[in-house]
């Protein structure tokens, strides 16, 4: 802040937030503490005029500022619901997760097989594609020991019938004995 002669009454400040005045005899302040400022020499005489083109300035530099702010504000709430959308994204996005073993279950892993895992709804999917299998669960986990369960039975069940199979089974216990024999 400078001093000011006793003629003139100077507005030195950075304004937007609560104000602390100083006056002493022949001398006055103001000194707010935000972000911008503004300076201005009023004369002694006509300081109404002056005063009220200090006013006008400053309400349209509050008015700008208030703009800006608010349209930080929604661009903040924008960014924010960006980011969750991107989170909800992430979370629903396909994993690819390698079994590389069936134990305990007496059968022995030929090649592991490459389970892909996503989100739907609130539960998990787990998929083994090449066979045409799926299991879901509420956690990734959960899927894929339901899918172990899955492949298990259906390997089984298949093999116990395989004389009898149409095309489409038959076809699936072929993916089956590619990666899964009986120990």
């Amino acid at each position: 802040m400078k001093p000011i002669s006793r003629g003139n009454l100077t507005f030195v400040g950075r304004f937007g937030e609560p104000s602390e005045f100083q006056t002493t005899p022949g001398w006055a302040q103001c000194s707010p503490v935000t972000p911008f400022q503004v300076e201005h020499t009023v004369p002694a005489e006509g300081w109404e005029d002056a005063a009220k083109q200090v006013l006008g300035n400053l309400a349209r530099i509050v008015h700008t500022r208030t703009q800006t702010e608010l349209k930080l504000v929604a661009l903040n709430a924008r960014v924010k619901c960006l980011e969750s959308a991107l989170d909800d994204v992430r979370n629903r996005a396909a994993v690819v997760v390698p079994i590389q073993s069936i134990a305990p279950e007496p059968f022995e892993l030929l090649q592991p097989i490459q389970a892909v895992v996503q989100q739907s709804g609130e539960d998990h999917i787990a998929s083994f594609l090449d066979a045409n299998m799926n299991a879901s669960g509420e956690t990734q986990e959960e899927a894929l020991a339901n899918l172990k369960d899955v492949i298990i039975g259906s390997f089984e069940a298949l093999e116990a019938i395989a004389d009898r199979l149409g095309p489409g089974p038959k076809s699936q216990l072929a993916v089956l004995r590619e990666f899964l024999k009986k120990g």
